[in-house]
């Protein structure tokens, strides 16, 4: 019976304390990891290559956007709630996948050149036309 009643105590008293102490690690660990990852993908947005205009905007939207971040981490990080360093963590997921593309050369906007040469054949075809109409 003792057994049993100390057990519980443990589970009321001790238990809680111990999951606090674990989620305030994890949410130290996360906070230290968002600061780390926001820090790498600006040194690597840094060292991106783009090879032509589009590409540089891209790439200047990305640095742009990951200064933000940063800015933002400085000035509110304390008092961010798990949440959202999540929110921020997952956001920089997905700028980790577009940054890590770069490197093979995947960027997310792709330049297309647009031939306009049948368009133009069409429209003198059709002059043409209209002019030995008249």
């Amino acid at each position: 019976f003792l057994v049993i009643c100390v057990f519980e105590l443990f589970l009321i008293f001790v238990l809680p304390v111990r999951l606090k102490q674990q989620d305030a690690l994890e949410y130290q660990v996360k906070k230290q990891n968002m600061l780390t990852w926001t820090e790498e993908l600006r040194r690597k947005t840094r060292q991106a290559k783009p090879r032509s205009p589009v590409q540089e905007c891209e790439v200047q939207l990305v640095m742009d956007s990951l200064d933000a971040i940063t800015r933002y981490i400085r000035q509110y990080g304390q008092d961010m709630t798990i949440s959202q360093v999540n929110d921020v963590c997952a956001l920089l997921d997905r700028f980790h996948v577009i940054v890590n593309g770069w490197s093979q050369g995947k960027y997310q906007v792709v330049e297309r050149e647009f031939d306009i040469t049948p368009i133009l054949n069409t429209m003198e075809k059709k002059l043409d036309r209209s002019y030995r109409q008249r």
